[in-house]
């Protein structure tokens, strides 16, 4: 019976291997070429010509000074640290801002954040704004405060992916607690941490049981970002302006009475303004808001 497989003969199988083993040995020389008759082990035996025909020209590689698409910009600059990359990096300049100086240094992607109960009878406030800052103008130089609100936390910092998740963090924590009623009562001055800013404020003497509640709840959202949580003990107020550094040594117990009078002439006049209910709360972060609703009272069954 004839065989059904044949196999290649041992000379075959060494002509092989020497072919192999020559491009191994010497990788610069073309394979497209054939191999000198000189070169070659099995010197005698016919050969392949080249697979190109000596009247074909052979393809180029292309050289280097070919024309190319430019590379994009923002992929040349991806890893830039050069000193133009440095010089573009944000300056605070206090001058754009009333003097007023960053707690924090700005970084790209970290987002300043504070919560906060805004108060919306803003308008009604402004005659006793001009008239506070006004009587003291021979102390200090003060400004009105543009978004008039209660603190429940400090400030603190939020990178951009942490926003939406603690946002939803907020209101989980927040739907326990529920809407009450806040009474702004006498006058008095606080100061920042840093000292950089005095502000005067309108002290919260009724609802501070629900403010506490609220603080409570924002403290434990950013307990799980390791973030600050308020002051203990806070004093709870409505800052409605604000001075540079610390100018609480300059107002003297004539200054204060005289202040307290204005407040109490005010507060007996528009009683309605400086009681008002806390329906919602707000988070704000870089330059957006975002509303943090608080459940409606449960209603009694009778």
């Amino acid at each position: 019976m004839a065989a059904l497989v044949e196999y290649s003969s041992s000379d075959e199988e060494e002509l092989n291997d020497d072919k192999t083993t020559e491009l191994c040995v010497n990788p610069e020389r073309s394979f497209l070429q054939p191999d000198s008759p000189d070169s070659s082990p099995t010197k005698g035996r016919k050969r392949q010509s080249s697979v190109y025909p000596t009247n074909t020209k052979r393809p180029q590689l292309m050289d280097d000074k070919c024309s190319r698409f430019p590379s994009p910009f923002e992929i040349k600059n991806l890893f830039n640290s050069s000193a133009d990359d440095v010089d573009c990096e944000w300056k605070d300049d206090p001058s754009l801002h009333s003097g007023r100086v960053r707690s924090f240094a700005h970084e790209r992607g970290n987002w300043a954040s504070y919560v906060s109960i805004p108060f919306e009878e803003a308008f009604e406030i402004q005659e006793l704004i001009t008239a506070v800052i006004a009587h003291l103008r021979p102390v200090a130089e003060f400004h009105p405060v543009d978004d008039l609100h209660i603190s429940v936390s400090k400030t603190f910092v939020l990178q951009h992916h942490w926003i939406l998740p603690f946002v939803e963090n907020l209101k989980r924590n927040l739907s326990s607690c529920s809407r009450g009623s806040v009474q702004l009562g006498c006058v008095e001055f606080y100061c920042n941490e840093e000292c950089t800013r005095t502000f005067l404020g309108l002290t919260a003497i009724l609802g501070t049981n629900h403010l506490n509640s609220y603080v409570k709840a924002v403290d434990r959202a950013l307990a799980e970002y390791r973030l600050p949580e308020y002051h203990e003990g806070p004093k709870f107020h409505l800052s409605i302006a604000w001075s540079l550094g610390d100018v609480r040594s300059k107002i003297d117990d004539s200054t204060m009475g005289s202040l307290q009078e204005i407040i109490r002439v005010w507060l007996d006049e528009e009683c309605d303004i400086s009681t008002f209910e806390v329906t919602h709360l707000r988070l704000k972060t870089g330059n957006r808001s975002f509303v943090l609703e608080l459940p409606l009272p449960e209603k009694s069954i009778l």
